[in-house]
């Protein structure tokens, strides 16, 4: 009889049953990764595994990196775009200032 939740359940069991849905080479493969990973969950406090952890560290690492190379793209472009228009606001203040010194008014 097949028992779906064990206190303490048998690795070599479960992978005798996962064997006509995987294939043997695959139900072996299954099992080591999953037994592994209940290892793991079992000895942090949590219960999640280390792999889990240092996989979702990692995304945030490198969510924060994206964040910070957007951030700087966008400062950048939005110092060009400033000296764009002091540049443009002294060429305009100098045809002013031209213009009114100039005695064909």
């Amino acid at each position: 009889p097949l028992r779906v939740f064990q206190q303490f359940p048998s690795p070599k069991d479960m992978q005798i049953n996962l064997t006509g849905f995987l294939n043997a080479k695959n139900a072996r493969i299954f099992m080591h990764e999953l037994w592994q990973l209940l290892l793991s969950a079992m000895e942090n406090i949590g219960g999640i595994p280390a792999k889990f952890l240092e996989q979702k560290k990692e995304e945030i690492k490198k969510r924060q990196a994206e964040q910070e190379q957007i951030s700087a793209h966008l400062k950048k472009k939005e110092e060009e775009i400033s000296n764009i228009l002091s540049k443009e606001r002294r060429e305009s203040d100098r045809k002013r200032s031209s213009r009114e010194r100039s005695p064909f008014r």
